[in-house]
């Protein structure tokens, strides 16, 4: 382990190695992420060209914002119309519009959204991790008869274990993560528990970033029976080797209330708290 894997729980590094991942890989686009952001569909473009929105099978839809702080410089005028924009696309569709804020938006954005019918959220953290650190953590003892794996065949049963877990319709994730093993630009590992019989019971995936010194980690599910029983935790260490064997040292993922504990004891740490904002259309 290199020093400042060592120290990826200070402060001061932890915000030097986030702004790396923003350099190095999120100014890349949502594109080379591992979630719905990522997932093949259209964009439609803001005529301001500071913003995007992006809607895929019946999912609420995102607001994807390349440079958040370019939006300090938009006029009174230009927000009013930015905003009215967002919301008229998301009523014609019937469906809700996502915007996820961070330090690097201006300040008074909450504000506008909230004014604009926007309403916060809960909030998802976003951890670093040293993957040398993650792979070689403790192991669980896991049920008699679990194998846990690298295994991108069965997509749609990784769709089924989402929808089962975490409601929605998913139906995009097929697809999307079949384009993302083939994608050169940061190629994908799907990651499975499987019981003796075959049944799958946990999944998630991990997206290595070539030429950066980091792998992301995403998607962790696990069946409603099968949890606390160390199935999540072992996928993290799985992935963890993956990125490690491949020469990718740090881990980027971002985690709801239920997983930041299982990861922080992997040796993650908090680095910045994206705030989500939902608009949804009347009627919704």
């Amino acid at each position: 382990m290199t020093r400042t894997d060592r120290q990826l729980t200070r402060p001061a590094c932890d915000k030097a190695l986030l702004s790396d991942w923003d350099a190095q890989v999120g100014a890349a686009g949502p594109g080379v992420r591992g979630d719905f952001h990522a997932s093949p569909g259209a964009l439609a473009l803001d005529c301001t060209g500071r913003v995007a929105t992006k809607f895929v099978a019946g999912q609420a839809g995102i607001v994807l914002v390349p440079d958040p702080a370019s939006l300090g410089a938009l006029p009174e005028r230009g927000w009013e119309h930015l905003l009215a924009t967002q919301r008229a696309r998301a009523a014609a569709l019937g469906l809700p519009l996502d915007w996820e804020l961070d330090e690097r938006f201006p300040d008074r954005l909450p504000n506008r959204l909230a004014a604009a019918g926007f309403r916060e959220r809960r909030p998802v953290t976003v951890l670093l991790g040293s993957a040398g650190h993650a792979a070689a953590g403790r192991g669980d003892d896991l049920p008699p008869g679990i194998r846990v794996q690298a295994d991108s065949t069965d997509y749609a049963a990784v769709r089924d274990l989402a929808r089962t877990v975490r409601g929605g319709d998913w139906s995009w994730l097929p697809d999307a993560l079949a384009h993302w093993v083939r994608d050169d630009r940061a190629p994908c590992t799907v990651v499975t528990a499987r019981t003796p019989r075959g049944r799958l019971v946990a999944a998630a995936w991990v997206r290595f970033h070539p030429g950066t010194p980091f792998a992301s980690l995403w998607g962790g599910a696990t069946a409603p029976a099968w949890r606390g029983r160390g199935l999540y935790r072992a996928l993290v260490r799985l992935r963890a080797a993956l990125a490690a064997d491949r020469g990718h040292r740090l881990l980027y993922t971002e985690a709801m209330g239920s997983s930041r504990p299982v990861l922080c004891r992997s040796g993650f740490g908090p680095v910045r708290v994206l705030v989500p904002y939902r608009y949804c259309p009347p009627g919704r």
